[in-house]
């Protein structure tokens, strides 16, 4: 035992890197997705409703023109739900091996609502709503594009993953 000035070296212990444990990680990262996608849910609804009513509510000044606005914004809200639920692939990126690659994250965040959205596109043969389809996918997918990369940076910050 070495004892210099009062203090006991066989007593002291190395201090390791602190690393979360694997079922900690698991939860923090599920918990910080599905806050991610409902936030986002909630940021697209809201940029969908102001969107419709500035683009869509000068060409409709009758009564029936304004229910038709109410059904534009529901339907946009069901659509963006339906991307929301499509992009609940981006909880794959629990694991170590899809939060190390950015390409297999992105395509966990983006791939599943990018091909319901192009199937939907391909199978709609209804020609007068392409421009608010348009507006809404562009609301959704810049929304998604934020919080992911939101996601990288908490993820890099955080030292879930070796960048």
């Amino acid at each position: 035992m070495h004892i210099i000035s009062g203090w006991n070296y066989d007593r002291i212990t190395v201090l390791k890197p602190n690393k979360p444990c694997k079922q900690m990680t698991k939860k923090i990262i599920t918990k910080k997705i599905l806050q991610y996608l409902l936030l986002n849910f909630f940021i697209s609804c809201s940029l969908v409703f102001f969107a419709v009513q500035i683009f869509f509510t000068e060409k409709t000044e009758s009564l029936e023109g304004k229910q038709a606005v109410f059904l534009l914004i529901v339907a946009g809200c069901i659509w963006i739900l339906l991307l929301t639920l499509s992009s609940l692939t981006a909880l794959l990126n629990i694991r170590t091996g899809t939060r190390s690659n950015a390409m297999h994250s992105a395509l966990s965040f983006f791939l599943a609502p990018a091909l319901v959205s192009i199937l939907f596109f391909i199978l709609n043969n209804s020609l007068d709503m392409w421009a608010s389809f348009f507006v809404i996918n562009s609301l959704y997918f810049l929304s998604l594009s934020y919080f992911f990369f939101q996601f990288r940076k908490f993820v890099l910050r955080s030292g879930h993953v070796n960048p």
